[in-house]
């Protein structure tokens, strides 16, 4: 015959901690809470007021685990113009480069780099193509050239993105958006243009990085 003991609390002596040997189950209703009383696991199996801490691993593919981000907010219109070389930090003033420091991530996983919020603008050179490439502790990822548009002054929207497969020992990197004219380009300017005017009163460029379990 089936038993039940009910005890007003339980402790262990020494310091070996309490080894539970079967399930623990709660009553219908009931929960798993704080010290305060807020529930933390209800019955029905939802958690809930619980924060994960830095070092906890284990997620499913596909979940993003880190965002990083930096964004600029303009109200007129600032340019950056692209060197025929070498590949250089796309920088809309001192203080709005297209980078982010301190970057770590786990081998195996993957960055997904996204840039955007401005345009292509080129003077009179639209034969020759523009390069922008995701740049990591100065090693250049895979470019993406311009269209090589003949029309003067037509803006163009960019927007880019790449994968990357996190290779060992990943920490502390940084991560930059560089941009570059063909070599034998003409003297005539290409822009990058962060465009707020009439009809578009703000402009908001953009470098983000999100970590995904693999």
């Amino acid at each position: 015959m089936a038993s039940e003991v009910k005890v007003d609390t339980l402790s262990q002596k020494g310091s070996s901690g309490i080894v539970i040997t079967d399930d623990i189950k709660l009553s219908s209703g009931k929960a798993i809470k704080n010290a305060a009383g807020t529930a933390l696991l209800t019955q029905a199996g939802v958690l809930d007021n619980v924060s994960l801490g830095s070092s906890v691993t284990g997620f499913p593919a596909g979940h993003v685990i880190n965002h990083h981000i930096v964004s600029h907010l303009f109200t007129g219109v600032s340019s950056f113009t692209v060197p025929r070389s070498p590949s250089t930090l796309v920088d809309f003033g001192s203080t709005t480069p297209l980078q982010i420091t301190g970057i770590s991530a786990t081998e195996g996983n993957l960055l997904q780099m996204s840039t955007g919020g401005f345009i292509w603008m080129h003077d009179a050179d639209g034969t020759y193509k523009t390069i922008i490439n995701f740049v990591i502790d100065g090693t250049a990822d895979v470019g993406w050239g311009e269209n090589y548009a003949h029309n003067i002054s037509v803006a163009e929207a960019v927007f880019f993105q790449n994968y990357f497969t996190v290779p060992a020992s990943f920490t502390n990197k940084t991560i930059q958006v560089n941009a570059q004219k063909q070599d034998d380009a003409s003297a005539p300017a290409i822009y990058l243009k962060a465009f707020a005017g009439s009809q578009n009163t703000k402009a908001r460029v953009f470098l983000s990085i999100l970590e995904i379990q693999a």
